[in-house]
């Protein structure tokens, strides 16, 4: 019932499904920190987190890499909260099979042992060729207390 398409025909995820070619990813944004509350509260509607993660895991996650942005820290951001949000459904130790919450966590779980897509986006976050931080540096003009700073601190 919560993977119905019809829920992908909403006004949110038309507007999400817009932004994607947009250069200002700000939507997007505002909505990951939406279900990263959710989550982190333990506040369980499954037609908002199970839809908004199944969207994070499908969508958001695997291609946010190759979105056009004007603010590079944007695709940091988005990346930033959806590890967090995968985190904290994955950091349960037990979960009663019958709370709302599981069908998230095992959702989350088989994407990570199974999707290969998911992995390649997940492991391409943390492997950079060996002159990533220099090249960050050398783009940036307020070296000590620069943005890029900033993002290599996160």
């Amino acid at each position: 019932e919560f993977l119905n398409p019809m829920h992908y025909e909403s006004i949110l995820f038309r507007s999400l499904k817009e932004e994607e070619n947009m250069k200002d990813h700000s939507l997007l944004i505002d909505y990951l920190r939406l279900i990263e509350y959710m989550v982190k509260n333990e506040i369980y509607h499954q037609e908002v987190q199970l839809v908004g993660i199944l969207y994070i895991l499908n969508v958001v996650f695997p291609l946010h890499q190759q979105w056009p942005y004007e603010d590079e820290f944007q695709m940091i951001t988005i990346c930033k909260f959806c590890i967090a949000i995968f985190v904290k459904v994955l950091q349960k130790s037990e979960i009663d099979k019958s709370h709302k919450s599981y069908e998230i966590f095992t959702m989350c779980r088989d994407a990570f042992l199974f999707d290969e897509v998911l992995m390649s986006s997940y492991l391409s976050v943390f492997y950079k060729d060996k002159f990533y931080i220099q090249n960050l540096m050398e783009q940036e003009s307020n070296w000590i207390n620069g943005p890029v700073l900033e993002q290599i601190e996160n």
